[in-house]
């Protein structure tokens, strides 16, 4: 006996069955709306951000709702709501920027569009004028108006005021924000419970390393400052700053030295590539003219190898900072090579000694040479890698760190090499002297060293 079933009902083993109208037909409610099942029915609902609110069965369009002309979305002054399907978007007018730093808001985030104007150090300042909460008092943060002295001051050198920055490789520093005072009717604002952000916009859009910095009276009549101003985040168009203190704040872009950058790139380029031919010069000879094959001949070539491996390293690749690992890599590559070449013209010194002081001992073991040649240079490059991998490559050059004294992982082989050279040939030189005084006890000193 078959069982007629209901509306919204179907026949399952002579049981009627509540039948899935979202499951059969996933478009029934139509576009931008969800499906709900229930017993015997179902209903449709639109999304968030359309009409209509209510729920419906029949086949219904839902339309956006407009937030920005129904008024839901109250972007706040001097921004503009952009609506798409579904829902909107806030964004500060042409001249403004939102309070925390980012493009797009949304309405109830107590976000703020602030006015931003560009201005040169050597006029008058506008006023900006904004409230923030800060602890139990209201903060107001406003540019400085109108001071002659430190408009006069700022056609000097501004490089005299950034002396009290800690800087790195020769780095010099521009200002690139408007200055911002920012005052309020209390006095104790030197240590604030909660820091103060602002936002900068910068006058150049460079992807350079910016740093916040306030106005500080108390070093050697002013100078910048970065105690209790650190960076939040900083891109090419502006930077976030927190200072634990309230004075005269604004943004300084780091950049580096560029004196005499095309005399010594001209001194480089013509004196890498005549060193080259030079020393592949030297390495033909030294290898194909057996007639000078000696422990000496030697040395003097794997020198030659090293120092022409190095040069030609640091010709095509000592600016390529594009990739940093590959900037690493060439760093790591130049370390060792200029090692090793101080590592032979060490050997180049025992040798020397051994000729001299121990005349029947004129010839080193191969495997000694490479070891120390090249081996040792090897270990200190690893050691130097495993502690501060980091240390290699600069935002510059393909070079060493002069950071934490990483350098220092060439220097100080380097000093150690130049001073057991100077101990081999003071050394030497005595016992020349020594030498030449038993054969001919008549010369003076001097002779006998000359």
């Amino acid at each position: 006996m078959r069982t007629n079933c209901g509306r919204g009902y179907k026949n399952q083993i002579r049981k009627c069955v509540d039948e899935n109208e979202c499951e059969q037909e996933p478009t029934i409610c139509g576009k931008n709306a969800k499906c709900f099942n229930t017993d015997g029915s179902y209903y449709c609902r639109c999304h968030d951000g359309f009409n209509p609110t209510h729920n419906f069965t029949l086949a219904h369009e839902c339309k956006d709702i407009n937030e920005c002309v129904v008024g839901s979305a109250d972007c706040g002054p001097n921004a503009k709501c952009i609506n798409f399907d579904g829902g909107y978007k806030c964004t500060c007018q042409t001249g403004y920027i939102s309070s925390n730093g980012k493009e797009i808001f949304y309405s109830g985030q107590g976000v703020h569009c602030i006015g931003k104007k560009y201005f040169s150090l050597d006029i008058f300042w506008d006023i900006y004028l904004l409230a923030t909460e800060c602890g139990s008092f209201q903060l107001a943060c406003f540019c400085l108006l109108s001071v002659p002295k430190l408009q006069t001051e700022m056609n000097k050198s501004l490089n005299s005021y950034f002396n009290h920055l800690e800087t790195w490789e020769n780095q010099t520093f521009k200002i690139n924000s408007k200055v911002v005072t920012a005052t309020v009717s209390n006095n104790e604002t030197t240590n604030l419970k909660k820091p103060v952000n602002l936002t900068f916009s910068h006058l150049e859009k460079k992807n350079e390393k910016h740093i916040c910095v306030f106005w500080d009276h108390k070093l050697e009549g002013g100078a910048w400052s970065t105690e209790g101003c650190t960076t939040v985040s900083s891109s090419a168009g502006q930077t976030v700053c927190s200072c634990s203190h309230l004075s005269s704040f604004a943004v300084l872009m780091a950049l580096y030295d560029i004196g005499d950058v095309y005399e010594l790139r001209l001194v480089t380029l013509v004196g890498l590539p005549l060193s080259l031919v030079c020393l592949l010069i030297c390495i033909v000879t030294f290898y194909l003219v057996r007639s000078i094959q000696s422990t000496r001949n030697t040395i003097h070539l794997h020198l030659c190898i090293s120092l022409f491996i190095a040069y030609f390293v640091f010709l095509v690749g000592i600016t390529r900072t594009e990739n940093k690992v590959g900037c690493a890599v060439v760093a790591g590559i130049l370390h060792y090579l200029f090692l090793a070449a101080f590592c032979w013209m060490c050997l180049e010194g025992v040798q020397l000694f051994r000729m001299v002081v121990l005349v029947f001992n004129t010839t080193l073991r191969p495997i000694y040479m490479f070891a120390a040649g090249y081996g040792v240079p090897a270990v200190i490059v690893a050691i130097s890698a495993t502690m501060n991998a980091s240390g290699y490559g600069t935002d510059n050059y393909c070079w060493l760190n002069i950071k934490e004294g990483f350098i220092w992982s060439f220097y100080g082989p380097v000093c150690v090499i130049i001073i057991v050279n100077v101990f081999f040939f003071l050394i030497t030189i005595w016992k020349l002297a020594e030498k030449f005084s038993s054969l001919n006890p008549d010369l003076n000193s001097l002779r006998k060293i000359k």
